[in-house]
């Protein structure tokens, strides 16, 4: 009797196709959560969280948080030590995004994308990591 130790490929695919539909589902649930964000500016605070919530890690291992308000700007705000429970006030980056993803890059640059209101993918990134110094956003 030959007991397999590592799951067939064929399995593979599916966990693949499984993972895809599981991140897919969370998007899009992300997408309608309504979130209160304290410390938001008054022009955007009563409809904040209609887009989506997205986070990444400073290269110092601080926390940045990006939100997309129910006019589609963009805000921001990060921790002002990392692991502590100290954050920043909410700042708006600029844009008007329907959605936003985060990510660090290998060089510790948080790299932002979004999906632009006039349609298409748009990315911005951290001049330098750890900055609050952004590039604009460009079409991609």
């Amino acid at each position: 009797m030959q007991v397999e130790s590592a799951p067939s490929r064929r399995c593979g695919r599916l966990g693949q196709r499984w993972l895809a539909a599981v991140v897919v589902w969370a998007l899009l649930l992300a997408a309608v959560v309504v979130l209160t964000l304290p410390g938001a500016p008054a022009s955007a605070s009563a409809g904040m969280g209609a887009g989506t919530v997205a986070m990444a890690r400073n290269a110092d291992g601080r926390l940045e948080i990006f939100a997309v308000d129910a006019e589609e700007h963009v805000f921001h705000r990060w921790q002002t030590k990392a692991s502590s429970g100290s954050w920043s006030p909410w700042e708006e980056i600029g844009g008007r995004m329907r959605a936003v993803a985060a990510e660090t890059n290998a060089d510790g640059r948080i790299e932002l994308f979004g999906l632009a209101t006039g349609g298409g993918i748009a990315h911005m990134s951290q001049l330098v990591p750890n900055r609050n110094a952004w590039r604009s956003w460009e079409l991609m």
